[in-house]
């Protein structure tokens, strides 16, 4: 279940919204969370940094990510 968390937009007007953590997007997308760490630290998946450093996403992300992860991708080998 997502919680909700203030995110500011670029014109720095803050509202909440809700955000799903690593392993809220794992369950979500049938894919580990290690998967998830990794498409963020490449860069390939759009996120914000909660309170603490915490990676989360928001719904318009989960939706890019869901797009991309239907994809077919060429990932080199890790």
């Amino acid at each position: 279940m997502p919680v909700t968390y203030p995110i500011a937009d670029a014109a720095g007007d803050i509202r909440l919204e809700p955000c799903f953590n690593v392993d809220e997007l794992a369950a979500l997308l049938g894919a580990s969370d290690r998967t998830v760490r990794r498409r963020v630290s490449c860069g390939a998946w759009p996120y914000v940094r909660g309170k603490g450093g915490r990676i989360l996403f928001t719904r318009a992300h989960v939706r890019l990510i869901v797009a991309a992860f239907n994809e077919t991708h060429d990932y080199p080998a890790h």
